[in-house]
């Protein structure tokens, strides 16, 4: 799920991302495509550029470095890339890779509005669709649901498969919303075959919003958007089989499509398929296997992906042991809000484990977690209050914290 400002690419993909890029992670072996987006790249590829330019940000397949990243989307950028204008405008709003610098942010972004409507006016459909997008979700500029709405009808007026589900999925969300026109978008999408938004039929369907329940309908929708190649679609699908909604409960088939989907680069099915390797579930154990899928769910940003690949790298299960790195990706993954993982770290701050030891960071972590509906750091809690660990011993909180715990 490579996730980047480049064609028909939500807005919020870079911004949502980049947030962590700042924790350098340990440089993966190289990967061929990889490796052909460097010679595009060096070769003057402005769209190259561009997309090279977010795997230096983000560390996903060469070691993080935010300066080689700024270049790269600077030269893109230069090149009259618009997608690449929005992060360089992006870089220098944040401070990454280049000094922090509003003004030159705020021109950037308006030399890449500026770019993108010019095109847009001239029938570019990909343009409007970005344009839509950009005033959605606040790429640069104030949030602008109207002006949003504006550039994602006239692209879907104008027969853009990707601005029908865009629209569609922008009259969703909002609060007095009509679901039945949402539907309505998202069918004639999935009738001009855009993979996204057969899923998306299918699932109004299955939830009877905006349309009747429909669950024949719904699986047929689903299957044809899996077949198409849609990755989010083979993991519903994979969830049918799981529980048995509209087709025989079948964990190997479940298994089957969970994988076709990590392979297609859905980071929560990489996640997914390396925890039923891991715990053999649908198939024979293999935790070399399960790493490996942890691997990529872990570099595409999933952050239980990053959890479980924690887990593998402090046990030694189909990875070489190292406790550095499992720390290392327990705390990128608790980053984003992984509460077991805020767990796991709080316990190797506390015994000092392949991180310093610092007893105020691992009770703080445990708090977190615990207040986050964890019930193993509820216990961790209760220990360090009982025994007097990391906090003055108070028999009246370990007591609380126990109580919580055993909650159901």
């Amino acid at each position: 799920m490579a996730l980047i400002w480049s064609k028909l690419t939500i807005a919020v993909a870079v911004f949502a991302l980049t947030s962590n890029a700042a924790q350098a992670g340990p440089t993966p072996r190289p990967v061929p495509s990889l490796e052909k987006l460097k010679r595009a790249a060096d070769s003057g590829d402005a769209d190259a550029m561009n997309r090279l330019g977010y795997r230096y940000l983000t560390g996903a397949g060469f070691t993080q470095d935010s300066r080689r990243a700024f270049e790269l989307f600077r030269k893109s950028a230069e090149a009259g890339n618009p997608f690449a204008m929005i992060n360089v405008s992006r870089s220098y709003r944040a401070g990454e890779g280049v000094p922090k610098n509003e003004e030159r942010g705020d021109e950037w972004i308006r030399k890449a509005v500026s770019a993108l409507e010019a095109s847009a006016n001239s029938g570019d459909q990909t343009a409007t669709f970005a344009l839509g997008s950009i005033y959605q979700f606040g790429v640069g500029v104030p949030v602008d649901k109207i002006r949003s709405r504006q550039w994602l009808q006239k692209g879907a007026n104008a027969g853009d498969a990707n601005a029908m589900n865009a629209l569609a999925l922008s009259l969703l969300a909002e609060q007095k919303s009509d679901p039945h026109q949402a539907f309505e978008w998202a069918l004639k999408g999935a009738n001009a075959e855009n993979r996204a938004a057969m899923t998306l039929v299918s699932t109004l369907l299955a939830n009877g919003r905006g349309t009747n329940r429909d669950d024949a309908q719904s699986l047929t929708w689903l299957k044809k958007a899996a077949d198409a190649g849609d990755a989010t679609a083979m993991r519903y699908l994979a969830e049918r089989y799981d529980s048995g909604t509209g087709v025989p409960a079948d964990k190997a088939e479940a298994l089957k499509w969970l994988q076709k989907s990590a392979n297609a680069g859905d980071a929560i099915a990489m996640s997914e398929a390396g925890k039923r390797f891991a715990q053999g579930i649908g198939t024979t154990k293999n935790d070399d296997i399960a790493a490996q899928y942890f691997v990529g769910a872990a570099y595409e940003g999933d952050a239980h992906g990053m959890f479980n690949l924690a887990v593998a790298m402090a046990s030694g299960r189909g990875l070489e042991k190292d406790d550095e790195l499992a720390a290392m990706w327990y705390q990128r993954a608790a980053g984003l809000g992984d509460a077991p993982a805020m767990n796991n770290l709080a316990l190797l701050y506390m015994n000092g484990r392949g991180i310093e030891r610092d007893a105020a960071a691992g009770i703080a972590l445990f708090h977190k977690a615990a207040e986050a509906g964890n019930h193993d750091a509820m216990r961790n809690l209760a220990k360090a209050y009982r025994e007097g660990v990391g906090v003055t011993a108070d028999l009246a909180q370990a007591d609380k914290w126990q109580t919580r715990a055993d909650a159901p």
